[in-house]
């Protein structure tokens, strides 16, 4: 999969093992519900910067955190569902 800036994806759910070995880092605070990147489970965004080795910035939580494509399905812009 090539993600490239300005695509869409989804970022979908991750098992509690896939997020103790996400390449990034996944960030959970109990304590902080905003510290949270379960919080955009389910989401389609838009890639805004890559880091480079499948490492992306999404423009859903204020470029805040690393993404992995391990969990970023590329949406065909034809296949959005506009409101």
């Amino acid at each position: 999969m090539t993600i490239q800036v300005g695509d869409m994806v989804k970022i979908e759910p991750l098992s509690m093992e896939q997020k103790r070995n996400y390449p990034t880092g996944w960030v959970y605070q109990e304590a902080d519900l905003d510290d949270n990147m379960d919080q955009y489970i389910g989401e389609i965004t838009k890639v805004i910067a890559t880091r480079g080795h499948g490492v992306y910035i999404l423009e859903c939580d204020n470029e805040w955190y690393e993404w992995s494509e391990v969990n970023l399905t590329l949406i065909n812009p034809s296949k959005m569902v506009l409101f």
